[in-house]
């Protein structure tokens, strides 16, 4: 079964700020988060945009080690402090690389209701739809498109992190 693992990168980041996995100088292993989700993944993307302010150094530097990890990236734009484009492009592909027969299983790392007619339309064409999110951040429409929905909370994050 081939797999595709979609990122929502400020919906994760969001979700772990809130439970303060990163605090104290701590960074996400996103091969470690991958092994843990879907150790299979043929296909590794990742949704983010650059911050509004700021020089945004940090950001970049996290999105250059995901691109030398195998990871394809796609940055937005912040726009009077909400990102744009990322939702609407992590929809259209996940939509079109099912079509185009690239994954049988889709594991998506978000919450967002925003991607629920796109889940839909992929679960239409007899695709497995996989969601991690956060519990509080999980919109009902999303879970009730989905055929099965994994909380982040179960993640162990201490084996999937380590001291920057």
């Amino acid at each position: 079964m081939k797999t595709a693992i979609f990122v929502d990168g400020n919906n994760l980041y969001n979700g772990l700020k809130q439970r303060r996995v990163l605090e104290r100088r701590r960074r996400i292993s996103m091969p470690g988060l991958v092994r843990h989700l879907a150790p299979e993944a043929v296909i590794k993307k990742y949704y983010s945009a650059l911050p509004e302010y700021g020089d945004g150094a940090l950001h970049l530097g996290f999105i250059e080690a995901l691109r030398r990890q195998g990871w394809e990236v796609f940055l937005g734009r912040v726009q009077q402090g909400q990102e744009k484009g990322t939702d609407v492009a992590l929809a259209t592909d996940l939509v079109f690389l099912g079509v185009q027969g690239a994954y049988d299983r889709a594991v998506l790392v978000s919450g967002d209701g925003d991607l629920a007619p796109a889940v839909s339309r992929v679960v239409q064409m007899g695709k497995e739809v996989e969601v991690w999110s956060f519990q509080g951040l999980l919109s009902l429409e999303l879970a009730q498109t989905a055929q099965s929905v994994r909380l982040l909370e179960e993640v162990p994050w201490e084996q999937v992190s380590y001291a920057a």
